[in-house]
């Protein structure tokens, strides 16, 4: 989607609201004429590095696990008390930085997990958190579950990191519009950290990943057993690819974030920012980025989904109580197929058994008690 094409959705969503309410909505966007494109968020801020030292009291609580085994922030059971708080790379202490990297590829080398995935998945636990999003990728884009479920999913792999790595640090969420046509200066794409980021010119391939901590990593995604074979080409012995591609970087600007925030529907918002944002981030990355299935085989794949996350907690908090209630949905089977049903705020979430299954209703708003989180700025 093009940002000349949000606008016109826009436009409509404005429409469908006046229709609705027999007015327009007090701070709804009319036009374009008062969309911002810019480089910087207006609010963002440069605080003090957040470290894991600030979370040990809160996560010395959090081993205390809830009666159904999920984890958050502190609760009483009722509400989020303190809440976790992800952090954007920037203000992310450096230790933590490296603590974060080095969790996510002690996932890539952890032996699989024994559970309801077939073994032929794959033979690490990443493989199988890859292997869950390929087979859910039909019901879990393009659908108005597209939100929730990856906040779900986000929630498992941020559970693995700490149970099966002992990371103790904030999920980092990475904030693109401060990169726009320039994501290899954002200081995640060093040899410290994910590995270099070039800028692919005229038609030209993104090589192999040969720096930093994921360097030469092959993710290995096994055989699937949906039906559906549209996600079923082999990942077997394909290095992970990566390269900055400006033309669509350049497209990462905080005007989208100003537009997808004065959606009134939420089925609007969400293809605002799936289509938006969330798009010229992943094809802006290249060939790996871009492929909606199996892209997850690049890590930098959950500082972007966190803050497409960040995104729809920003539309939320526009209207806390009235922006709990999805409209509609598509029902979720534990297959990964497809039903086209209304799920509704009770359609399960599920990451075939790598974590307890949730429900859209659990996840509508981060500052609950079941997952108890919210990011440093908004």
């Amino acid at each position: 989607m093009s940002f000349e094409e949000a606008l016109q959705l826009a436009a409509q969503d404005k429409q469908t609201a006046q229709h609705i309410t027999a007015h327009t909505p007090e701070g709804s966007i009319a036009s374009g004429s008062s969309i911002s494109i810019l480089s910087t968020p207006p609010n963002a801020t440069e605080s003090e590095p957040h470290s894991s030292d600030d979370l040990d009291e809160q996560d010395e609580e959090n081993t205390d696990q809830n009666d159904d085994g999920r984890q958050g922030g502190i609760t009483d059971g009722i509400s989020c008390l303190n809440p976790r708080i992800r952090v954007e790379w920037r203000n992310l202490a450096d230790e933590d930085k490296r603590s974060y990297v080095r969790a996510v590829r002690c996932l890539m080398d952890k032996p699989a997990k024994s559970n309801q995935i077939p073994p032929s998945a794959g033979n690490s636990v990443y493989v199988q958190l890859a292997w869950v999003h390929v087979v859910m990728a039909p019901v879990a884009h393009g659908t108005d579950l597209f939100l929730p479920w990856h906040r779900y999913y986000m929630l498992v792999f941020e559970q693995l990191l700490r149970d099966e790595c002992g990371y103790r640090g904030p999920l980092p969420w990475w904030d693109e519009t401060r990169d726009m046509g320039n994501f290899a200066g954002s200081g995640l794409f060093t040899d410290e950290y994910f590995g270099e980021l070039p800028e692919i010119k005229d038609g030209g391939v993104e090589p192999c990943i040969t720096t930093g901590v994921f360097a030469n990593t092959t993710i290995d995604i096994g055989s699937r057993t949906q039906s559906n074979t549209s996600n079923s080409s082999s990942t077997a012995s394909e290095c992970v690819t990566r390269g900055e591609h400006r033309e669509l970087t350049g497209q990462v600007h905080w005007g989208w974030v100003e537009l997808c925030e004065g959606m009134t529907q939420y089925t609007n918002m969400r293809e605002c920012v799936e289509q938006g944002l969330h798009a010229y981030g992943h094809n802006g990355l290249g060939r790996v980025m871009s492929q909606p299935a199996t892209s997850v085989r690049d890590a930098v794949f959950f500082v972007h989904h966190s803050m497409v996350d960040w995104q729809w907690k920003r539309w939320h908090d526009g209207d806390r109580e009235g922006r709990t209630t999805l409209a509609t949905t598509t029902a979720m089977s534990m297959d990964g197929g497809a039903a086209a049903a209304r799920g509704g705020s009770e359609t399960v979430l599920s990451s075939r058994g790598l974590y307890p299954d949730l429900t859209v209703a659990d996840v509508l708003d981060t500052e609950n008690y079941r997952i108890c989180y919210r990011h440093d700025y908004s």
